[in-house]
């Protein structure tokens, strides 16, 4: 962790960078870590502004300027380092200048973007706080989940434009998300159930996971050969806000932006933040309020989201692997590996 007024010089030099041509940059007034315990690749702070009274009185500014942002940036350590060979931050910052103009599901406004000479970006955004949060542990309810997968559909429906989909291709936003998962990683995913998690799973259930991995490459075929949209690559419920400033929810954390079947976004949505019990009593209508919103045929929709399924179903795997360094962490790998499980078992998609 960064001493106190290195941190504060950190965010100034951000802020610096994004209002670098404007004729008033703002300072760092206060700020505070809004993370909870969710970053894994990104420091997110609440940080208040203060502008020169002179530039205001003269009204130098056409549009407003902000008193508060959020800031994210870039994590320390190993997880920046594997940010950044991943591509997460690159994929944010294309989403930010390129993939998200004209968007028409609500996404935070960017004020701008820093990027370091690492590789590494930092983002400076619109502050969300004073809508509602959800947190992923305790799950979405119905009526949540129904109004996320509406938005959903719509996104859809619009990005399977194929301009949409060439200009992502153009900037190189990655294909698969599936295809990526290396099998050396799952293979060590698979030992970290076994030695870490076995008191949470049955044996079946690993079995079951272990399935997966043994057909990994026939899953990954059967879910690229669905229509291509550009998808958010991790909608859950810590990466939603609702009923902030007139929108119903607001879409954030874009770094795992994919070009890839669209269903994976329910998919994604229905296996990590809702209760077994509560999705299996809901997905088939949501599966509908997905294909009614994003002009599609029922029929075909559920059978490519069970399909999707894959994709949570493997990069859990990866997460189960996590260095648990909170309790809310353990929690948070806990409540997926459960409910990722339950939606294998029940799809029956190791068999």
């Amino acid at each position: 962790m960064l001493p106190p007024n290195h941190l504060l010089a950190e965010l100034q030099t951000v802020l610096d960078h994004v209002w670098a041509d404007a004729s008033d940059q703002p300072q760092v007034s206060s700020y505070v870590d809004v993370s909870g315990g969710r970053g894994v690749f990104s420091r997110v702070f609440a940080v208040d502004l203060t502008w020169s009274a002179s530039s205001a009185k003269h009204g130098l500014h056409s549009t407003p300027r902000p008193t508060v942002v959020v800031v994210k940036l870039a994590a320390l350590g190993a997880n920046r380092e594997a940010a950044i060979a991943s591509g997460a931050y690159a994929r944010e910052a294309l989403a930010y200048q390129h993939l998200l103009q004209d968007s028409p599901i609500a996404v935070p406004l960017c004020h701008g973007i820093s990027t370091c000479a690492d590789g590494a970006v930092d983002f400076v955004l619109e502050d969300l706080r004073s809508g509602r949060s959800v947190d992923q542990i305790e799950g979405l309810g119905v009526a949540d989940a129904k109004l996320v997968v509406q938005e959903l559909g719509r996104w859809h429906h619009s990005s399977r434009r194929d301009e949409l989909a060439e200009l992502g291709r153009s900037v190189h936003l990655r294909r698969s998300t599936p295809s990526l998962l290396k099998p050396e990683g799952l293979l060590r995913g698979l030992q970290t159930l076994r030695e870490r998690w076995s008191d949470l799973l049955s044996e079946q259930q690993i079995q079951n996971f272990a399935r997966l991995v043994e057909h990994h490459s026939e899953l990954v075929n059967a879910f690229d050969q669905n229509p291509v949209s550009l998808c958010h690559g991790d909608v859950r419920a810590d990466n939603l806000v609702f009923d902030h400033d007139g929108r119903p929810v607001v879409f954030y954390d874009w770094q795992q932006a994919a070009l890839q079947l669209g269903e994976a976004d329910l998919a994604w949505l229905c296996a990590t933040s809702l209760e077994p019990t509560v999705r299996r009593g809901v997905e088939r209508e949501l599966c509908q309020l997905f294909a009614d919103a994003s002009g599609e045929p029922s029929g075909p929709t559920w059978d490519r989201y069970r399909s999707a399924l894959v994709l949570p179903g493997l990069a859990v795997l990866f997460l189960a692997q996590r260095e648990l360094d909170s309790e809310r962490a353990r929690r948070f790998v806990a409540a997926s590996l459960i409910r990722i499980a339950a939606a294998i078992d029940d799809h029956e998609l190791a068999d």
